[in-house]
């Protein structure tokens, strides 16, 4: 039996939607008698959707301030993904 505080008695469960995409491609070669190549290349791309990462916020990590490696300050949120630096 499970007992929920949560209004209504709502499950406690966030939801996390995501998306993998992957490939593969992958071939052989014969060299020669002896000696057979064979090589692949994979890939996957995942795809988040920051409209359900909010329920994931901490409040108590948010106003917390971290030091990278050259000591330079900076915050998390743990209710969006981060954002890459290209």
């Amino acid at each position: 039996m499970r007992v929920s505080l949560l209004p209504a008695g709502e499950k406690p469960w966030q939801t996390l939607k995501t998306s993998t995409y992957s490939f593969y491609v992958q071939d052989e070669f014969q060299m020669n008698e002896k000696l057979k190549l064979t090589a692949g290349l994979r890939g996957d791309i995942f795809a988040y959707n920051n409209e359900t990462t909010e329920a994931y916020e901490n409040p108590v990590v948010s106003g917390l301030t971290f030091k990278d490696e050259y000591q330079q300050p900076y915050k998390v949120s743990t209710g969006a993904f981060l954002q890459p630096n290209y």
